[in-house]
């Protein structure tokens, strides 16, 4: 039986290069430099579509997951835009990460914190000019590749919440399943509303339906439900 969920080398929160749980749109200092800074990165922000979607609700949708990618591209290929953005990170980030930090630091000032930052966003995001659906199947295959155990624990975060996937049913598949999976997912999830939240085990329940369609189960597996205690 399963007991722990873990992230291979993860890091904790005191690790993170950036602070990404005070919340300067929130509460932002009495300082006069840092209500500026905040300001100006609140622009900043303006200029992409992740801001305005964040700021109609709190609650992860398929329109926050697209304008995560949209902006991070944007801004990495606007200089005005980057050095907007390491003006506010420089003490903690190279120029060239400042575009790709500042998209998951602008979601965490509303959602929350989220322990995927350095080991699944990051290495997604490096690659230049990758369109929605690459990103998003590399995002599923990242998290597939270095999560065990009980979702549960993490239940907190809301990208584990929706994203991790108990190691046990992605050892019942080969590589070259889930691979695939992550794809077919991922261009699901490019078609659906922006405005539709993504619901708790979203990805561990389509591959529960994709292992039921591939391999026939009989009994099929389960879809996961959360029990309120």
């Amino acid at each position: 039986m399963i007991t722990e969920f873990k992230l291979f080398e993860e890091i904790g929160m005191e690790d993170y290069p950036i602070n990404l749980v005070s919340n300067i749109f929130v509460k932002p200092s009495n300082l006069k430099e840092d209500i500026i800074m905040t300001n100006k990165i609140k622009d900043v922000a303006k200029k992409g579509k992740l801001y305005n979607q964040l700021t109609s609700g709190k609650k992860l949708t398929f329109g926050i997951l697209k304008a995560i990618h949209q902006d991070a591209i944007k801004f990495k290929e606007n200089r005005e835009y980057i050095s907007g953005i390491y003006k506010f990170f420089h003490r903690a980030l190279p120029l060239a990460l400042a575009p790709i930090y500042f998209p998951i630091w602008l979601v965490s000032q509303f959602l929350g914190a989220t322990r995927a930052l350095n080991k699944v966003f990051v290495p997604v995001m490096k690659i230049r000019k990758v369109n929605y659906t690459s990103y998003m199947s590399g995002l599923i295959t990242k998290v597939m590749d270095i999560t065990e155990g009980n979702v549960e624990h993490f239940f907190d975060d809301w990208f584990y919440r929706s994203f991790a996937v108990e190691k046990g049913l992605i050892n019942m598949a080969k590589r070259e399943h889930v691979i695939d999976f992550s794809y077919k997912l991922a261009l699901k999830m490019s078609k659906e509303d922006d405005n539709r939240i993504v619901p708790p085990y979203y990805v561990e329940n389509e591959f529960r339906r994709y292992l039921n369609r591939e391999f026939r189960l009989d009994p099929p597996l389960q879809l996961k439900i959360r029990r309120i205690k």
